[in-house]
């Protein structure tokens, strides 16, 4: 993971987004392979070492949401609070998922962004499910899966 940009830049924007979280949409641009992914793997890691905020790594595809988005979502945000988010490849635990007490807030989340939801859904529903569970920041990743 050699980017262009340095980790402490990564761990840097990490410790703003801990201190004081404020949801929002926040766009990285540049040109291609230039270490955009790369920094957003470091963000996502220096967030999960935190514990402060509950990073969702989601890679777009052509710029798009991925399908089963709100599934990613849950997954690793249910990871994130039970202390085994690892990697942004947590898959999905429904079992897992009917176990917990907050079983209705996942529910209603998955129930509102399903199928292909419109991104203003989505982004919305998952703002509503931050309000439930905690600060989650979505780090979207845009990069070509051959990156």
């Amino acid at each position: 993971m050699g980017g262009i940009f340095p980790r402490s830049q990564a761990a840097r924007l990490a410790a703003l987004l801990g201190q004081q979280f404020v949801p929002g949409l926040t766009c990285l641009e540049g040109p291609p392979r230039r270490g955009k992914s790369d920094l957003l793997h470091q963000v996502f890691q220096a967030l999960l070492q935190q514990r402060a905020v509950a990073p969702v790594l989601l890679r777009l595809g052509h710029r798009r949401l991925p399908e089963g988005a709100a599934e990613q979502v849950a997954a690793q945000v249910v990871e994130f609070a039970e202390g085994r988010l690892r990697s942004p490849l947590a898959l999905l635990d429904r079992a897992r998922l009917v176990e917990r007490d907050d079983l209705a807030t996942w529910h209603d989340f998955l129930a509102a962004c399903a199928g292909a939801p419109s991104p203003e859904r989505f982004f919305a529903g998952v703002g509503l499910l931050a309000e439930t569970v905690g600060p989650i920041c979505l780090l979207l990743d845009d990069a070509p899966e051959e990156c």
